[in-house]
């Protein structure tokens, strides 16, 4: 009997095949959302020690240089701010810290939330 699809990248993939391929792709999203909920949790301590202490440094940020590429060497010498010396810049400072911290926090839980939801699928 001939073969109804005349090659093998036409002829559909078995169910076994394409369950392995889900499983893979749920166990991936799941690593990466524990892994991001993790770096969050430690980014919520962090910032909650420097505001507890009232010292904090300038936030790293992924801004662009007058040139148009990465131009980030403030890694290079670490300012401190102390809020009782200069407590507008400190504040500034620790919304920045707040708010990547949430946002990595939050993007963990939707990714891990929609992949549960996925699973019981």
């Amino acid at each position: 009997m001939a073969a109804a699809f005349p090659c093998a990248c036409c002829a559909p993939e078995s169910p076994e095949a394409e369950r392995g391929e889900k499983f893979e792709t749920k166990f991936v999203k799941r690593i990466l959302s524990l892994i991001l909920i993790v770096l969050g949790l430690y980014l919520l301590g962090s910032a909650w020690h420097a505001e507890y202490c009232g010292i904090t440094t300038l936030p790293e940020t992924l801004a662009h240089g007058a040139r148009g590429g990465y131009s980030n060497s403030r890694y290079l010498y670490r300012r401190l701010v102390y809020r009782q010396y200069d407590p507008e810049r400190f504040r500034q400072y620790m919304l920045t810290h707040w708010l990547y911290a949430s946002v990595i926090e939050v993007a963990g839980w939707m990714l891990y939330l929609r992949t549960r939801e996925l699973a019981n699928l």
